[in-house]
C-alpha cells in the first residue's frame, strides 16, 4: 500500500491534499461541490483542514494563461472519516492506507539488540492496547455513519456531546425548552398518587423545531408506540449554527487536539430521558 496516495506535510504533522484523495476515490461529482459536501459534515477550516489556492495550466485555447483553482489540506483524521462516508471499496482501502500511514508514523525507531525481552513484551502490549482502542473508536464511527446514510439522523442528546460538550445536558435542554425547540411537558399531567409526570408530547419537536427536527418511530414497547426526537441530517448544520447564533458555546472538549488538526469524538453519550 506504498504510496497509494501522497502525503503532504503540514508543520510537521502528515496531510493530504483533497484534490488527491477525491481523484483516487472516483468521486463522479465535480471537487469543489463534493469538498463542500464533506466539509458540511462538521469539520472545521484552520483545524480540520486549511483552504489553498493553486495555478493549473490554461485551456487549450489560451495556454498561456493560467488559472487559479481551490484545494485542500487535510488531515489524516478527516481524510480517514470522509474516506469512510463514501461508502465504497476504494474508499475503504484508502481508510486503511491513512491508518497504516499513521501507524508508521507514531512507531518509534527501535534497535532491538538493546532491548531487553521484558521491554519487547511492553511494546507488543502497548501496540495491542492502541489497537483495542483504535477498533472501539472505529465501531462507534461507523455506527454513527449508519445513522446519517440511513436517513435517521442523531439524537439531541448525541448531538449535544457533538457541538456542545462544554454545555451540561440540562442546560442544553433547558435552552432548547426556552427556544421552543422542543415541547416541554414536565410536570403537566397529574397521576392518581397527586404528583405529576410529564405529558404525552413532551420533548418532541415544536412547529418551530421541525424545521431542524423529527419524531422517529423508535418501535413499540409495552403496547405503545414510541418515539425519539432526532435531528434531520440533512439540517444538522444548520441546527448547530443556529444554537450558536443563540449564544451556546461551540463544543471544545468533542475535539481531540492533534497540532493544527483535530479528530471528533463520539465517547460519553447519554439519553434525552436521563438530561430532561
Amino acid at each position: 500500500m506504498s504510496d497509494l496516495i501522497p502525503l503532504a506535510n503540514k508543520d510537521g504533522i502528515q496531510a493530504v491534499m483533497g484534490r488527491d484523495l477525491h481523484q483516487f476515490l472516483e468521486v463522479r461529482r465535480d471537487y469543489t461541490n463534493w469538498m463542500k459536501q464533506m466539509i458540511g459534515y462538521g469539520f472545521t477550516e484552520g483545524l480540520d483542514f486549511e483552504l489553498i489556492k493553486e495555478k493549473v495550466a490554461g485551456h487549450a485555447g489560451s495556454p498561456n494563461l493560467a488559472n487559479t483553482r481551490h484545494n485542500h489540506i487535510i488531515s489524516l483524521d478527516m481524510a480517514k472519516e470522509i474516506s469512510m462516508i463514501q461508502r465504497t471499496d476504494k474508499g475503504k482501502q484508502a481508510r486503511q492506507y491513512f491508518i497504516e500511514c499513521e501507524k508508521k508514523a507514531r512507531a518509534p525507531k527501535i534497535n532491538g539488540a538493546e532491548l531487553t525481552r521484558l521491554e519487547l513484551i511492553q511494546i507488543a502490549m502497548n501496540a495491542e492496547t492502541e489497537r483495542l482502542a483504535l477498533e472501539a473508536k472505529n465501531e462507534k464511527l461507523e455506527e454513527f455513519q449508519r445513522n446519517i446514510h440511513a436517513g435517521n439522523g442523531i439524537t439531541l442528546t448525541d448531538f449535544s456531546k457533538k457541538y456542545f460538550g462544554d454545555v451540561p445536558a440540562r442546560k442544553f435542554f433547558e435552552h432548547l425548552y426556552t427556544n421552543k425547540y422542543i415541547i416541554d411537558q414536565r410536570g403537566s399531567h397529574p397521576t392518581k398518587y397527586g404528583s405529576r409526570r410529564r405529558g404525552p408530547d413532551h420533548g418532541k419537536p415544536t412547529a418551530k423545531g421541525r424545521q431542524w427536527l423529527y419524531s422517529h418511530d423508535h418501535g413499540e414497547y409495552g403496547g405503545k408506540r414510541r418515539l425519539r426526537t432526532r435531528v434531520r441530517p440533512e439540517r444538522e448544520i444548520d441546527l448547530r449554527d443556529q444554537l450558536m447564533k443563540d449564544g451556546l458555546p461551540i463544543n471544545a472538549n468533542a475535539l481531540t487536539s492533534s497540532g493544527h488538526f483535530t479528530q471528533h469524538t463520539l465517547d460519553g453519550r447519554f439519553q434525552i430521558d436521563d438530561a430532561a
